[in-house]
C-alpha cells in the first residue's frame, strides 16, 4: 500500500494581490416612501371593509395632506377623492403605489406603476412564498416584473406603513385606525406586522411614541436592512426597534448595525425563529430564511443592534437611550436609599457586566462629610430613610458620584418619590442631569402615577425612569454594551488593515474532503504552522529501525474518506515505542477499513507530539452571512462547555484579539495561577489569516477545521495539529463568488 498522489501535491500555490470581496449592497433610496406628496391605491374600493377600501379610508380619516389617488374601474369616487381606472390615467406622477390586488395580478400592476413612473410600492397581497410551491412561482414572476420595471417594492405580504408625523395611515388594521397617535422618536420596522403595530400601541400607552412604523412582510426587494439604513439618516428617528425573523442578507444587516454604532442610534431587535419549531412557523409566515442563531448573535454582538426579549426590555432600553447620552464604560455607582434595593442592583449588575468600583479613599472623604456619623460608604451606597427625607443631601452624594471619573453611569432608587418633597428632588437631580455627560438612571420606588410632578419633570428633561430597580439595570448594561461596541468598532477601524495577499491554489474541481495533509498545505500556503509530521506506507513503517520524531508521537490514517477519524478508531496518541508504533499502523489502519470499506487510504501519519493549549480554529460559508471564522476551546471538554466566539471574515489581527478575550477561557490567555501567558499574538494572526483564506476561495471552500490548533506560552507560537477542508464542486450552484 504505497501513498497514492494526494490532490496537493500538484496544487500549485502562488501569491498574487486581490481585493477583498465587498459584500455590501447599493442602498436604496426610499425617501419617498415616509415622505410621499401623492400616493396611488390600487385596488382601492368603496367598501371600507376590503383592504383597499380600509386603506383610502385610513389616509383620508388619518388627515394625510398629500395627494390620494384610488385606483379601480369600477369606481367613479371613493371617500371624495377621484378614483382612476388604471394607474395609468392618473394625471401626475404619484410617488407611492400602495398594491391591494390579488396575488396573480401583482406583477403586472408592479410593470404598469413602472410605465406610470412611480418609484416605490408597497404590495399589501400575500399568495407569494409563504403560500408554498404556486406561491414561490408567482414570487419569481413578481421578481421578474421588479426588475424589468425598475419599481423597488416593499412585501408583499405586509400590512402596510405609518409616519404620524405626516398623518399617514397607510395600511390596514387595528393599528392603521388609531389615529389619536403621538408622534415620538422611535420608529420600528417589523416583518409582522399585527405584532410590530401591537407592540407600537402597548408602548404609546407607557408614554413611549413612535414616528414611523414599517412592515416589511417576505420582503422580495427592499429589505428590514434597507429600511433600517434609510431611518438612521433620519435626524427625527433616535431610537429603532426591529422585529427579525430571517433576513436574505446577513451581511447587509451587518453593514446598517455598524453605520448605528456610528450614528449613535440603537436598533433594538427582537430576533424570533430561533428554535426548530419557531424555524418551521418562520417559513409558513414569511418565507424568510433564518441562518443560525449564533450567527445573529454575533452580527448583534458587534454592531449597533441590542437584543430584546419582552416588551418592558424595549420599553426600558428605549428610555435609557432616549436620555441621549452614552457612557465611556462600564463602571457604575448605585446610590439607594434601601439596601436591598442596593444589594439587588448589585446582583443584576453583576450579570450585565457593569462593575462598581468602591470608593476611592477622598470619595470616601467627601460623602462621609455629608452622612450622619458612623455611615456606611460603599458602593452600592445605602443612604437610609433618614438621609432619604432630606432630598438635598441625597442629591449631594449623587452628585458627588457623577463628578467622579471613576463612574461611567449613577444608578439613583430614591425612596421618598411621593412625599411633598419629591418634585424639589427631582427638580435638583435635573440639574445635576445637565452638568453631566454621564447617563444618570432612575429606579422609581413605587406604582408609577402619570400625574406625579417628580415624574413630569424627570420626563420633561429626559432622565430615564424605570418601575424596577432591575428593570433601570437592563437599560444601563445595554448602554454600557452599546459603549461598548463602539469602542472595538473605532479600534478596529484605527488598526493596520493591509489586506493579506491572496494565495492561488489549484483545487481539484470534485467536491468533497480532502484529505489531512492536502488541508493542512491549504493552512500553512495561508501562514498558518502546522504540525511536523511525515506520511508512510504501511510497508515503509515495518522497514523503520527508528521513529522520524521523538517519542511520543501521534499516528492517523490519511484518508479524504474518513474526515474524522477519531470515530473510525483511525488515529493513536502517545506512542512511546517502536514496537507500539509498528502494531498501533496495522490497527488504525484496519479500524478504518472496517469504519469504511470503500476509504482511500494513502498512508499513515506520523507526527510530533504538540504541547500547549488546545483550541479550535475553523471558518465556514453560511448562506445568509458569508464567511465566518469561529474560535472556541478545544479538548475534550469542548463540547460539553461550548465555550465558543465567531466574527464575518476578514478580520484585522486586532479584531482577532478582541475575539480571543471574548472566550470564557481567556483568563488563560493572560496567565492563570501561575501558569504562563499564552501567544496570543500569534493565535490572533492565525486567526485572521483563516479568515482572509475563506473569504478568498469561499466560492469552493465550503468549510475549514483546524482542531486542534495548540497556542504555546508566549512567543512560541501556534501550530494546527489536524486539519480539514471540505469543497464545493467547481461550479457549485450559489456558491459565493469570492476568488
Amino acid at each position: 500500500m504505497r501513498p497514492e498522489k494526494d490532490h496537493e501535491r500538484d496544487m500549485e500555490i502562488m501569491v498574487a494581490e486581490a481585493p477583498v470581496a465587498d459584500f455590501r449592497r447599493a442602498a436604496v433610496d426610499l425617501h419617498k416612501l415616509l415622505e410621499p406628496s401623492a400616493i396611488a391605491v390600487i385596488g382601492a374600493s368603496e367598501d371600507t371593509k376590503k383592504v383597499g377600501g380600509e386603506i383610502v379610508a385610513n389616509l383620508k380619516l388619518g388627515g394625510f395632506t398629500g395627494q390620494v389617488f384610488p385606483v379601480n374601474p369600477r369606481s367613479r369616487e371613493i371617500c371624495n377623492y377621484p378614483c382612476f381606472s388604471s394607474v395609468l390615467d392618473i394625471p401626475v406622477a404619484a410617488e407611492l403605489a400602495v398594491v391591494a390586488v390579488n396575488a396573480p395580478q401583482v406583477p403586472a400592476v408592479i410593470r404598469q406603476c413602472g410605465e406610470a413612473g412611480i418609484p416605490l410600492a408597497v404590495v399589501l397581497s400575500s399568495g407569494f412564498s409563504e403560500a408554498g410551491k404556486p406561491g414561490a412561482v408567482l414570487q419569481d414572476e413578481l421578481n421578474r416584473a421588479i426588475a424589468e420595471s425598475g419599481v423597488r417594492v416593499v412585501g408583499p405580504n405586509c400590512i402596510g406603513l405609518m409616519n404620524v408625523g405626516r398623518r399617514m395611515f397607510c395600511g390596514f388594521g387595528p393599528g392603521f385606525r388609531n389615529y389619536a397617535l403621538a408622534t415620538g422618536p422611535v420608529a420600528m420596522v417589523t416583518q409582522s406586522g399585527g405584532f410590530g403595530f401591537s407592540v407600537v400601541g402597548l408602548c404609546n400607552h407607557q408614554n413611549l411614541r413612535f414616528s414611523k412604523i414599517i412592515s416589511t412582510g417576505n420582503e422580495c426587494d427592499v429589505s428590514t436592512a434597507d429600511i433600517i439604513d434609510h431611518i438612521l439618516d433620519d435626524d427625527e428617528i433616535r431610537v429603532i426597534v426591529a422585529y427579525i425573523e430571517g433576513v436574505k442578507d446577513g451581511r447587509r444587516l451587518l453593514e446598517v448595525g455598524e453605520k448605528a454604532l456610528e450614528r449613535g442610534k440603537p436598533i433594538l431587535c427582537w430576533k424570533v425563529g430561533n428554535s426548530n419549531v419557531a424555524r418551521a412557523a418562520v417559513a409558513s409566515h414569511t418565507a424568510n430564511l433564518s441562518a443560525p442563531y449564533e450567527l445573529f448573535k454575533a452580527a448583534f454582538a458587534s454592531s449597533g443592534f441590542i437584543e430584546i426579549r419582552e416588551i418592558e426590555d424595549l420599553v426600558d432600553v428605549a428610555r435609557g437611550f432616549l436620555g441621549g447620552k452614552i457612557p465611556k464604560g462600564r463602571r457604575v455607582a448605585v446610590v439607594t436609599t434601601s439596601g436591598g434595593s442596593g444589594v439587588l442592583m448589585a446582583d443584576r449588575c453583576d450579570e450585565a457586566q457593569l462593575t462598581l468600583p468602591p470608593p476611592t479613599p477622598s470619595l470616601l472623604d467627601r460623602i462621609s462629610a455629608m452622612l450622619p456619623p458612623h455611615s456606611a460608604v460603599a458602593n452600592p451606597i445605602d443612604l437610609t430613610a433618614q438621609v432619604g427625607n432630606d432630598a438635598g443631601r441625597f442629591n449631594r452624594v449623587v452628585k458627588v458620584f457623577a463628578e467622579d471619573p471613576a463612574y461611567d453611569q449613577v444608578l439613583v432608587r430614591y425612596g421618598a418619590v411621593q412625599s411633598p418633597n419629591a418634585p424639589a428632588w427631582a427638580e435638583e437631580l435635573a440639574s445635576i442631569a445637565r452638568n453631566t455627560e454621564k447617563p444618570l438612571l432612575v429606579a422609581w420606588s413605587r406604582v408609577p402615577d402619570r400625574s406625579s410632578q417628580a415624574l413630569i419633570i424627570l420626563e420633561k428633561n429626559s432622565i430615564p425612569w424605570f418601575v424596577t430597580p432591575g428593570r433601570a439595570v437592563t437599560a444601563a448594561g445595554a448602554l454600557a454594551d452599546f459603549s461598548s461596541r463602539r469602542q472595538v468598532l473605532s479600534r478596529s477601524r484605527r488598526a493596520e488593515s493591509t489586506a493579506f495577499k491572496k494565495i492561488h491554489l489549484n483545487l481539484p474541481p470534485a467536491a468533497g474532503s480532502l484529505g489531512e495533509g492536502a488541508s493542512k498545505r491549504i493552512v500553512r500556503a495561508y501562514g498558518i504552522p502546522t504540525v511536523e509530521e511525515k506520511l508512510l506506507s504501511l510497508a515503509e513503517i515495518g522497514e523503520l529501525k527508528k521513529s522520524p520524531f521523538q517519542f511520543p508521537v501521534v499516528m492517523k490514517v490519511e484518508s479524504p474518506h474518513i474526515p474524522h477519524k477519531t470515530e473510525a478508531g483511525a488515529v493513536i496518541t502517545g506512542i512511546r515505542s517502536l514496537s507500539e508504533l509498528k502494531k498501533g499502523a496495522q490497527k488504525i489502519v484496519a479500524s478504518a477499513q472496517e469504519y469504511r470499506s470503500d476509504a482511500a487510504i494513502e498512508g499513515v501519519l506520523l507526527q510530533q507530539t504538540c504541547l500547549g493549549t488546545e483550541l479550535i480554529l475553523g471558518a465556514f460559508v453560511d448562506e445568509c452571512f458569508g464567511p465566518v471564522v469561529v474560535l472556541g476551546l478545544g479538548g475534550i471538554y469542548a463540547e460539553i462547555l461550548k465555550d465558543v466566539t465567531r466574527r464575518f471574515a476578514p478580520i484585522s489581527e486586532t479584531s482577532a484579539r478582541d475575539m480571543i478575550l471574548e472566550l470564557k477561557a481567556a483568563p488563560i490567555f493572560k496567565g492563570y495561577r501561575r501558569m504562563p501567558p499564552l501567544d496570543i499574538d500569534a493565535l490572533a494572526v492565525a486567526i485572521s489569516r483563516l479568515s482572509y483564506l475563506i473569504v478568498h476561495h469561499g466560492s469552493r471552500i465550503r468549510e475549514i477545521d483546524i482542531n486542534p490548533l495548540f497556542v504555546g506560552s508566549a512567543g512560541n507560537g501556534v501550530v494546527a495539529a489536524d486539519a480539514l477542508v471540505i469543497l464545493n464542486a467547481a461550479s457549485a450552484p450559489g456558491a459565493h463568488r469570492m476568488d
